[in-house]
Parts: structure tokens; C-alpha cells; sequence
């Protein structure tokens, strides 16, 4: 089945708030098994909106709505709705109820906002359990139009609790399967996939994305039944970690930093960071995955040369003659970071992140396990958050594949 999300707001228009409920929603949407064809957004003026909702629904059979419930005068949504299909607004007793009891001690701020206890004729009224304003779910011409609120809490529970079950339909059951991949760019994975034959099939379907945690790809398969989908799934998905190899991380929650926090609380293996260019990101990242205070041991921020040299004895003599940003100087951190807390691995960052500069995205990662210390050199693209980003991300990954190596090599 076919799906459009509109989101009305003109503060969405200006920019003035991030729009996270069309990937939300679209998400949900896709687990449901509905094909998203757009997502729209309306500024507060009633014609343009009710011309997008009738464009909408004469393309696809679900039209969801955010935004526009609240009591005020550019609160359009339900209005033009109900124009928009030819219905009148009534008065629901329950939700005049509800927020009379909200503002039981306020009559006047009843008075203003029993507006939003008016729906559509046809309605059905979704409770609103985070905020004063109701949702709605109308069916029209076998269509389906999913009115929500605006804030994404308010949004996000409601349609979690209340109108997921009303959208779900049995056309087929679906199944997908998030893979978590480290240590390549989009196109690359992309490559790889078209080269394994894995890139173009009708089904299961397999796409990349890319999100705040990382790079993943993405396996979806409808079937008629759930497990007959999560057989397909999982066929495609074990060919894909054997293709990707190390640069496979993990499966659905399983992403990057999560994986690499639970790698190291399996192995018991204890963990200390000196950050230059990172500035203590890789740290911050780890620090997020529950229970790693088990092996955490100590972090060092050391911008400066004067803290590299007074926290990790990092040597006046190497800094002169090789530069804070050298191969050299990322050896002699790691070296000290490993006297000075004894974790079972230490990793270093050091490197350029300054915006128009020729040695900008010039960055060294390194790792020492105690026994061997690996440095990689890295040329970053991008601004000076960009740079930080992906050396914070790199550094995670190396600390994984030379965990991953250094178990492997144990038990063989």
C-alpha cells in the first residue's frame, strides 16, 4: 500500500524547527510494509494545504498528518480536513471531558483551547497521553488520513500506542534486518553489493543508509508469512557478512559503538583514550554503551603540546622535529597513555581539523594493545566538525578489528 506523510508548520518551512517526524514515520511506515512515496511540507496557509491533502489522496491510499492541532488560529489541520472531504467538525464529548479536567482549575484556559476537542464527522479520536491536543484516524473513500500532533513526544507515543494497530493491514507479512558496516563509504558498499549480485533484487530489497551511528544496510522482505520473510532475510544477510568481512559490525542494535563496547566488556579488555583532533568524541561515544564502566578506565582531552608533554610524556625533541600532527607524536601518546593507566588498549588522535588549510583532514589513529601499536594515516574531506566525525568513527572501528584480531588470534 501506497503512503504520503504531510507535515504542516511554517516553522518547519523557515527552518526554524527540525522536521524528525517524517523519518520516524517513515520508518514505522516501512516496518508496516507501506511503499512512502513523499513527505511534504505546508506552511500554515489553508489552500495550499488542502490542495496537498486532495494531491495526496488521490495518489495513495494512507495520508499521515503532523502538526496543526493547537488551539490557535493558524492551527488549520482539522479544518481543512474536514473541507477537504466534504465533512463537518463536531464537538467529541470525550475529549471536551478530558480537557475540561485538565484545566480544571483554569475556565478561561479551557475556553481557548476547546478548539482542538472539534474533529471531522467520521473520525476516530486517538488520546493524546503527552499533551492537550487529540489525534485522529478518518476513514474516507477507502482511504485512511491519520491526523497527529505536531511535538514529536506527543507524536511518536501516540502513534506507537494507538494508531500503529489501526494502520497495520495483512497483504503479506514483512521482515527487515538492519547490517552495521565500519571502514567504507556509501559508494563503496554500494560496489561491493552490485558486485556480489546483491544489489538489485526484487525481493528481499536491499538499499544503504546512513544515520548518526553510522553506515548500514538495510534488507527487507514480504512474504506470506513472517518467518517465510525472516528466512529470505537472513539468506542475503549471511552472504553479506561473508562478502564485507571485518567491515561487517553487527545486526540491527547492534551498531558501531555499541558492538565495540560490548566486544570489549565480553573480552574484559580495559580501555583508555588520549584525543587531540577528536577532542575526547571517542570517549563520549563509548561512555553512552551500558555497562562499560566496567573497563573504562581513563580519558585524556590533550589539545595543546604543553598537556601532551605533561600527561603523556610526550617529548619536546619529537614535537619540534615531527609536528603535533605526526606519526611520531600519535606513537609517543599512545606509549605514555599506556604507562600512565596500564588499559589492556589505548587509543590516540591526533591530527588537522582547521576549515581551508592544506594539511586540513590530516589525521593519525593509532591503537596499542600493549604488545604492538598500529597507526593508520587518515585524509579527511569536510568541515571541522565532518573531520572530527569520521576520525571518531575511524578510531572505534580500528579499536574493533584489532579487538576482533587479537581474539581471533588467541583461540586459534
Amino acid at each position: 500500500m501506497k503512503a504520503e506523510i504531510l507535515c504542516v508548520g511554517t516553522e518547519l518551512l523557515l527552518g526554524q524547527v527540525l522536521n524528525t517526524n517524517s523519518q520516524f514515520l517513515s520508518i514505522q511506515l516501512n516496518d508496516l510494509g507501506y511503499d512512502v512515496y513523499r513527505q511534504i511540507v505546508v506552511g500554515d496557509n489553508a489552500s495550499r494545504l488542502e490542495q496537498n491533502i486532495k494531491e495526496s489522496l488521490a495518489r495513495v491510499d494512507v495520508l499521515i498528518m503532523t502538526g496543526g492541532l493547537g488551539p490557535t488560529k493558524d492551527d488549520l489541520t482539522k479544518e481543512t480536513v474536514a473541507h477537504a472531504i466534504g465533512e463537518k467538525l463536531v464537538l467529541d464529548l470525550k475529549s471536551a471531558k478530558r480537557l475540561k479536567n485538565y484545566f480544571i482549575d483554569k475556565r478561561e484556559a479551557f475556553n481557548e483551547n476547546k478548539k482542538q476537542s472539534y474533529f471531522p464527522k467520521s473520525a476516530v479520536i486517538l488520546p493524546n497521553d503527552m499533551g492537550t491536543a487529540p489525534g485522529a484516524l478518518i476513514f474516507w473513500n477507502n482511504k485512511k488520513i491519520l491526523i497527529l500532533p505536531g511535538p514529536p513526544k506527543e507524536m511518536e507515543t501516540m502513534f506507537l500506542k494507538y494508531a500503529k494497530a489501526l494502520l497495520a493491514y495483512s497483504q503479506g507479512e514483512f521482515y527487515s534486518e538492519k547490517i552495521w558496516i565500519a571502514g567504507m563509504g556509501e559508494w563503496e558498499i554500494s560496489k561491493k553489493l552490485n558486485e556480489s549480485g546483491l544489489w538489485n533484487l526484487k525481493n528481499p530489497t536491499v538499499a544503504t543508509y546512513i544515520d548518526h551511528k553510522g553506515l548500514y544496510i538495510r534488507i527487507t522482505s514480504k512474504m506470506e508469512t513472517q518467518q517465510k520473510a525472516e528466512e529470505e532475510v537472513k539468506k542475503i544477510s549471511h552472504k553479506i557478512q561473508k562478502n564485507f568481512g571485518l567491515n561487517f559490525v553487527g545486526i540491527n542494535e547492534e551498531d558501531l559503538i555499541t558492538k565495540t563496547g560490548h566486544l570489549l566488556m565480553k573480552e574484559n579488555c580495559t580501555i583508555s583514550f588520549a584525543e587531540s583532533v577528536t577532542g575526547g568524541m571517542m570517549a563520549s561515544k563509548l561512555v553512552g554503551v551500558s555497562g562499560i564502566s566496567k573497563v573504562f578506565k581513563e580519558s585524556y582531552i590533550v589539545y595543546s603540546d604543553e598537556v601532551k608533554i605533561k600527561n603523556l610524556n610526550v617529548s619536546k625533541h619529537t614535537l619540534k622535529k615531527y609536528s603535533a600532527v605526526s606519526r611520531e607524536v600519535c606513537q609517543e601518546m599512545l606509549q605514555g597513555l599506556k604507562e600512565k593507566s596500564d588499559a589492556d588498549y589505548c587509543v590516540a588522535t591526533t591530527g588537522y581539523a582547521q576549515e581551508g588549510e592544506e594539511s586540513s583532514g590530516l589525521v593519525y589513529i593509532g591503537v596499542y594493545n600493549g604488545k604492538t601499536i598500529h597507526i593508520e594515516e587518515k585524509k579527511y574531506k569536510g568541515n571541522r566538525h565532518q573531520v572530527r566525525i569520521q576520525a571518531t568513527m575511524d578510531g572505534v572501528n580500528l579499536l574493533r578489528k584489532k579487538l576482533l584480531e587479537d581474539v581471533s588470534r588467541e583461540t586459534n
